[in-house]
């Protein structure tokens, strides 16, 4: 992404410079912050709705609140997206532009399913009759 900005200012060439903006932004950020949401969402949840049961019942462990088919899966689907809709803006071609970004899409929802897969957790403590208020 650095060197494709370098190129671009030094170069004057425009599709360098959206290929490497397209690259910092979506190949770094956006992994960057989906990444960080399933280290944080977890530890979030566990920590204000679970860690209460400790001691009174069995509890799941941060790895256990994550669903890890799905977790890859999103992993897959946005890798692909974000190399896809790459190879799309380096050659410009539509249909590569098309197709990353709906992998970018389905991996979006999938992390949104995943994620709501753990917050799901919250309800541990209702199972067995703790009537803690929640969100």
């Amino acid at each position: 992404s650095v060197v494709l900005g370098v190129a671009a200012y030094f170069g004057s060439n425009e599709n360098f410079l959206k290929i490497s903006l397209w690259l910092f932004l979506v190949g770094y950020g956006f992994h960057f912050i989906a990444g960080h949401l399933y280290k944080i969402l977890p530890f979030l949840v566990w920590y204000e709705f679970i860690s209460p049961l400790v001691g009174k019942q069995k509890i799941p462990m941060l790895n256990d609140m994550i669903y890890e088919k799905g977790a890859y899966t999103q992993l897959i689907l946005s890798i692909s997206g974000t190399l896809l809709y790459t190879f799309g803006l380096v050659f410009s071609l539509k249909i590569l532009l098309d197709i990353g970004a709906i992998c970018l899409l389905a991996a979006s929802i999938v992390l949104i399913a995943v994620l709501y897969k753990t917050y799901k957790f919250k309800n541990i403590g209702e199972e067995n009759g703790d009537k803690r208020e929640s969100l």
